[in-house]
């Protein structure tokens, strides 16, 4: 059995697709709950984190509404979460040097310290999580997720 979910025979993809997702909801909130129990002094939300890895995935110079794209998330969301980042001191926007309607976002060192610090800790709760499965399975599961987002 399953923890949380049991198992019933000639389970119908229709019954199994709630419990798959019921999984995936608890994964990512142990996930999330076992990296904020060892988070240092820089607190960061996990939407935040969000944030500071997709400006790092973009790479420099990234306009908020390629952010907000990114994240798939509304422009007035994009800008109230960028408020609290730059609040924080995580962020900071500077005008488009091309265009002088538009503004770049880019991390600060303090920014970019946070997201490095919470990615080490998020890579060891992942690794406790997940230790138990072989690499084979761990390819396989990667694989699957990896569908599921495209």
């Amino acid at each position: 059995m399953t923890r949380g979910i049991p198992r019933v025979a000639g389970d119908t993809p229709d019954e199994l697709a709630p419990q798959v997702a019921d999984l995936l909801h608890s994964v990512t909130h142990r996930l999330r709950r076992e990296a904020r129990a060892t988070q240092g002094a820089h607190r960061a939300t996990w939407t935040q984190m969000r944030a500071l890895r997709a400006l790092e995935r973009l790479r420099p110079p990234v306009r908020m509404s390629a952010l907000a794209e990114e994240l798939h998330i509304a422009r007035r969301s994009a800008t109230s979460l960028v408020d609290d980042l730059e609040s924080s001191g995580f962020v900071r926007r500077v005008r488009d040097p091309d265009d002088r309607r538009a503004v770049i976002v880019e991390s600060t060192a303090a920014g970019r310290r946070v997201m490095i610090e919470a990615g080490e800790r998020r890579r060891r709760a992942t690794v406790g999580m997940l230790g138990t499965l072989s690499e084979a399975e761990l390819r396989t599961l990667r694989d699957i997720l990896g569908r599921l987002v495209e």
